[in-house]
């Protein structure tokens, strides 16, 4: 017998473009073939087979029973259920004869995720089905935990009716409350969980009683509750470490935040009096407010409690808004990169201090202190610069830098603004233009257009051509960056321009990267829908070699010339082909393409099928004539070419489709030379 697999998995997904997608049974249908496809025992759905002998189709129950079998077979078992808001079938009858039956099996390790918009019949229900789980968690909770079943029956009890009867009390329904007009999101699981934690603490009887007759009656209380606990004299700690987990742009490790409770705002210096006497009292300082992790990371306790803070000024966690909070931090970054001398251990501050930055309130001891940085004589940014990944990829790509470059690939705008207005660039007036050029550049790939419209407003050139990109035109035409692209162009852009980059022009940067509103807004602005340049040649050439059918509809809707020869591959059938896109290759066979134009690396359309094994591809060139012995390309030949890289399903195909086995062409001959050789 072949052993059981370990792990179970399915997804489905309700597709809204697809009718054979969106009902319960096609549900039961996927999730039993997924199942069954990582499954070595075909035994249940053989019986079941056999039941129907291809006369009838099972009944849903059947299927939920073969379901059931199914999951029983594996260790563990996940289950993903998507865009339950898109099924054609009414919602109570999907939940109650489909998911409330799985839910019910109660099966051990199996995990079930239904995702949704938030849609009301669909919150209530799953409201139904959270409710059940959190009195299956209860029971296991105290059952299980050995600080809770030391305690009497009778006792575990109580403790298991006051936490279900406190989590089915604190909603109007379930999982959302309407208060004056507002939702708010809170999670029974983790108050139920925050509860656990109180009465695992609780030394007698008598302190147990009094803390169940005494439970928060929401989450907001219990934090209430957590923060009130924490002690006077440590909550200038507290508030510095809750500020830097709530506002912080990763998980931050235990060395880290106890470096940033020893900084002194005031003094803008970091003071060793006013640190922790060992990283882990970070936890506790916190209370069951923060967690750490495996990964000797700290993060707080549950998301709720980053709306907690989030919601209004508390006691402790944030300045009296967010801005403040990212000003205190990026303070502390910028303090801490200036003072030390190795980056070991600073690269939290070295990567992120520009998002903090540019989320503060930019006061004048922020801008002082990112300038010193940036322009710092002693050479303190090259010493940092490869900590931050933006600054590192600049220096990769240009050869001339200068602070200002800087502030534009970290998007900081007011300071750029300030140094133009007082001139003081410290470079010399003969690099001006491209200064301002590269910036545009740079500005422009990042997405920053209140930098791109200052540059534009004080003189760049907007057709400069770039170091890098070809042009800003073109850049934020591949990024996506509709915004700048409408600005580059309202200010004298040339939509037709060409450059001697790897995209060509702007039309094919969109086209490639599949941004089809700046398709349009080109096109709309008389961009040469057949303007050839660049690797791909052409931009309908782009959009088929990345697959993009709305783009390649659009283009074609335009006039493009779908049997233009230009670029790596020939011509835009070809790059579909390599790329295994049936769908594009149909789109453009549809609109004349010719099936059989020679040309491009491979030779033609068929031949560059074969190169990644595209079977399928290969197949439908076949039905739509292609010439199964046309002469070209590095191997002469698709049976030549078939041949050489082993992919035998495909020579079979070719042969049976009439190749010739003897055909001469190509670096080895002929087809019976490379299987010899």
């Amino acid at each position: 017998m072949q052993a059981q697999p370990q792990t179970g998995l399915a997804y489905f997904y309700f597709d809204i473009n697809d009718k054979a997608k969106q009902t319960s049974r096609s549900l039961i249908s996927s999730l039993v073939l997924s199942l069954t496809a990582r499954s070595n025992n075909y035994h249940y759905v053989d019986r079941l087979y056999r039941k129907h002998d291809k006369l009838s189709l099972p009944t849903k129950d059947e299927l939920l029973t073969l379901l059931m079998e199914l999951l029983q077979g594996f260790r563990q078992t996940y289950v993903v259920i998507d865009a339950l808001d898109k099924c054609d079938d009414d919602y109570h009858k999907l939940f109650d004869k489909v998911i409330k039956v799985i839910h019910k099996w109660q099966l051990p390790h199996f995990h079930l995720m239904v995702t949704s918009r938030r849609e009301r019949d669909i919150i209530i229900k799953m409201g139904e089905l959270v409710g059940s789980d959190i009195i299956s968690y209860v029971h296991s909770a105290v059952e299980n935990d050995g600080r809770l079943k030391r305690w009497s029956h009778e006792l575990q009890q109580d403790i298991k009716s006051a936490l279900i009867s406190g989590a089915s009390g604190m909603y109007v329904y379930p999982c959302l409350l309407v208060i004056k007009k507002e939702l708010k999101y809170l999670n029974r699981f983790c108050w139920v969980a925050c509860q656990i934690e109180e009465l695992k603490q609780c030394p007698n009887q008598k302190v147990l009683m009094e803390t169940l007759k005494s439970l928060p009656k929401d989450l907001e209380t219990t934090y209430d509750q957590i923060l009130q606990r924490i002690d006077e004299k440590q909550m200038p700690i507290a508030k510095v470490i809750l500020q830097w987990l709530i506002l912080g742009m990763r998980p931050l490790e235990l060395e880290e935040l106890a470096i940033v409770v020893t900084f002194d705002a005031s003094s803008g210096n970091f003071d060793s009096n006013l640190g922790l006497a060992h990283p882990d009292d970070v936890i506790h300082v916190c209370s069951s407010l923060v967690i750490k992790t495996a990964h000797n990371t700290v993060q707080l306790a549950h998301a709720s409690v980053k709306e907690y803070f989030l919601h209004k000024p508390r006691k402790v966690g944030l300045e009296s808004d967010v801005q403040l909070g990212h000003a205190a931090i990026a303070h502390c970054c910028l303090s801490y990169i200036l003072l030390q001398s190795d980056p070991e251990g600073g690269y939290y501050a070295a990567k992120f201090w520009p998002n903090h930055y540019k989320l503060s309130n930019k006061n004048a001891i922020l801008q002082d202190l990112a300038t010193r940085f940036l322009w710092d004589e002693h050479g303190t940014f090259k010493q940092w610069g490869q900590s931050n990944d933006d600054a590192y990829s600049l220096e990769d790509r240009y050869t001339r830098l200068s602070p200002l470059h800087y502030a534009a690939v970290f998007g900081l705008q007011d300071i750029i603004e300030t140094k133009i207005k007082r001139n003081k660039w410290k470079i010399r007036k003969s690099e001006w233009s491209w200064t301002y050029n590269v910036l545009v550049e740079i500005a422009s790939e990042k997405g920053y257009i209140g930098i791109v419209r200052l540059l534009l407003d004080k003189g760049a050139n907007v057709n400069a051509q770039g170091e890098h990109y070809g042009s800003a035109l073109q850049i934020a035409s591949l990024r996506g960056y509709v915004d700048i692209v409408r600005l580059l162009l309202d200010k004298g852009a040339d939509v037709n321009a060409q450059g001697e980059h790897f995209f060509g022009n702007a039309l094919q940067a969109a086209s490639w990267g599949c941004h089809a509103e700046i398709a349009r807004l080109l096109l709309d602005r008389g961009v040469d829908v057949n303007v050839q340049g660049g690797y791909y040649g052409s931009a309908l050439q782009a959009a088929s070699y990345e697959g993009h059918a709305e783009i390649a509809r659009l283009l074609l809707d335009k006039g493009a010339n779908v049997n233009a020869q230009c670029g790596g591959y020939g011509n835009a059938l070809q790059a579909a082909s390599y790329k295994g896109c049936t769908e594009i290759a149909r789109l453009l066979l549809d609109k004349g393409s010719n099936v059989n134009a020679q040309g491009g690396e491979y030779g033609n359309a068929l031949q560059a099928a074969l190169w990644r094994d595209n079977t399928n591809i290969a197949r439908f060139l076949l039905d739509k004539d292609a010439d199964v012995n046309a002469q070209g390309g590095t191997y002469g030949n698709a049976l030549e070419a078939a041949s050489c890289m082993g992919y035998a399903e495909i020579a079979r195909l070719l042969l049976d489709k009439g190749a010739d086995v003897d055909a001469q062409g190509g670096e080895y001959g002929n087809p019976l030379q490379i299987a010899s050789y």
